[in-house]
């Protein structure tokens, strides 16, 4: 299959994807994203693009209009990347059709038993938490006015405390900050909301039942609720997260691409 990797020369994770793709027999063509033009597609069998900034959403959009699936690429779920440090040991997310887009089918839990993270039972915090996200990120687009008035609404509906998103640190709330190591802040919370963070994993992860906004855009979204789903739910969900999931050996080694080009008509 010809797939075409839209993304700069030097992108670290197209490099490390494009190299499985060849490794499993697929031929890996590279485009620049950002020449990229609206309408402008080419006779691909699948899609790669890192990230939904830039032209990554417009590029989305072109191909699956001519039904093309999309495999897009960034920062992971679990024990995830979050930085230069950690580019080559953490885990790159890898769904199709957007961001947080994990396999929709069950999936063996062979990946997530190897990672060593607890699925914990419920917590014993009485505290509500909002947490906010990054501004302007992709994942949910809202600006600093609409997340701020967003987690107020929220802090005043509730009485919780407020966390702010460590890249965006100054959005104003009025409500008691819950500064410190997350893992301790969850802790002493009774349930979480937020728009769609990864975070909101996080929570249900250390036995706190979280509430997404925007469900449909966050990776846990399927156990958003007041109530924290079972064990098994948990676990089950995590089993698929870490199919969605590889590292950069991973992706050049090609078992990402195998898993993720086998089962493209069952990811929706």
């Amino acid at each position: 299959m010809k797939v075409g990797v839209y993304a700069g020369d030097y992108n670290l994770e197209a490099g490390a994807f494009s190299a499985g793709l060849e490794a499993c027999g697929h031929r890996a063509v590279r485009r620049s994203a950002s020449d990229h033009c609206p309408g402008q597609t080419e006779s691909f069998g699948a899609v790669v693009i890192t990230g939904m900034r830039g032209k990554g959403r417009v590029i989305l959009e072109d191909y699956e209009r001519i039904g093309v699936p999309v495999i897009v690429m960034d920062y992971g779920y679990l024990a995830r990347t979050s930085g230069m440090a950690t580019w080559e040991t953490g885990h790159w997310q890898v769904g199709v059709g957007g961001l947080n887009r994990p396999p929709s089918f069950e999936c063996p839990s062979d990946r997530f038993d190897s990672l060593g993270i607890a699925v914990k039972p419920k917590g014993k915090g009485n505290v509500p938490l909002v947490l906010g996200q990054h501004i302007g990120d992709p994942s949910h687009g809202l600006g600093a006015v609409e997340m701020a008035n967003w987690a107020q609404w929220l802090c005043d509906a509730h009485g919780a405390r407020f966390r702010a998103h460590p890249d965006s640190p100054s959005l104003a709330v009025d409500a008691e900050r819950a500064d410190g190591p997350l893992d301790a802040v969850l802790a002493d919370s009774s349930v979480v909301y937020t728009l769609c963070s990864t975070a909101g994993l996080d929570a249900i992860l250390a036995g706190v039942p979280a509430m997404a906004t925007m469900p449909d855009r966050a990776c846990w979204g399927t156990l958003s609720g007041p109530r924290l789903p079972s064990m098994a739910a948990r676990r089950t969900l995590c089993a698929r997260l870490a199919y969605g999931q590889w590292t950069l050996a991973e992706m050049r080694s090609g078992l990402a691409a195998d898993f993720v080009t086998r089962n493209l008509d069952r990811w929706h």
